[in-house]
């Protein structure tokens, strides 16, 4: 990975490897995922990673492949949903007054 002032700081290590393993991705399309839930354009994308723009653009679209979305904003949004979802059963706990998730129906 490129050493540039836009390059992942170790949570952002961290993220990119939840977002491997948990959606099935790849690590370098769990880069560019990273990068677009970042606000960055392909161009920057390309830039950061140090790869051809089209590169990117191969990238995100087998992400949306994999994800089963359109766009941006919904590989984000499930990005989120699997974040949140992760967070939620590492902290829910009755003590803390947070309830486990119930299996749906």
């Amino acid at each position: 990975m490129a050493h540039s002032p836009d390059a992942p700081h170790p949570d952002g290590e961290q993220a990119i490897r939840i977002l491997s393993n948990e959606l099935g991705l790849t690590y370098r399309q769990a880069e560019v995922l990273h990068w677009v839930a970042k606000g960055k354009t392909s161009d920057e994308i390309a830039a950061i990673l140090e790869c051809s723009f089209h590169t990117v653009k191969t990238h995100l679209k087998d992400v949306f492949q994999r994800l089963g979305v359109n766009n941006r904003a919904g590989a984000i949004g499930t990005a989120y949903s699997m974040f949140y979802e992760l967070l939620r059963a590492r902290t829910a706990s009755p003590e803390r007054g947070i309830p486990r998730k119930r299996p749906s129906r």
